[in-house]
């Protein structure tokens, strides 16, 4: 192995320190959460001619038991073309990423080419928000989980673990 390909690695070794190993597909229980916006994963798909725009928030917990553990949501913010005369409020995927996007600035945004610009320029920043329950018709033993993003946190103090 060359010289450089070791600098890389030793590179990154504060943060493999820090990071959450687990791939369980894990969801903290309902409840308050404060959480750090860690990353933003954004991408497209097509299906009979209608383009799809999907992002991908994910969040660690700072405080409390879950203290480490990241999370993305439920589903992720899919997001399809409009067509016709459907308003993009109709979109649950919209609806989350504006709420988000209002949370981190704590003003109203409904354009999303401004959200998705707030959300992706959000990473890093800290944010209260709530897991909670929701019906699920289809499967009644298995609720929906639903994000309610709170307000951005200007500080927060992580506690050693």
């Amino acid at each position: 192995m060359s010289d450089d390909f070791l600098s890389v690695l030793a590179s990154c070794t504060e943060a493999a320190s820090t990071m959450d190993m687990n791939n369980d597909d894990y969801m903290p229980p309902f409840g308050p959460y404060m959480v750090q916006i860690v990353g933003v994963e954004t991408g497209m798909s097509e299906k009979d001619g209608i383009k799809t725009a999907r992002i991908i928030p994910t969040f660690k917990i700072v405080d409390g038991e879950h203290k480490g553990r990241t999370f993305t949501p439920q589903k992720p913010f899919f997001i399809p073309q409009i067509q016709g005369e459907r308003t993009w409020f109709e979109n649950q995927g919209l609806v989350n990423l504006s709420q988000l996007a209002t949370c981190l600035v704590n003003r109203e945004v409904r354009d999303p080419v401004e959200a998705i610009q707030i959300v992706t320029e959000g990473k890093g920043e800290y944010i209260s928000l709530i897991l909670k329950s929701s019906p699920n018709k289809k499967n009644p033993g298995d609720p929906w989980r639903n994000l309610v993003f709170l307000n951005r946190l200007d500080a927060v103090v992580e506690e050693a673990t």
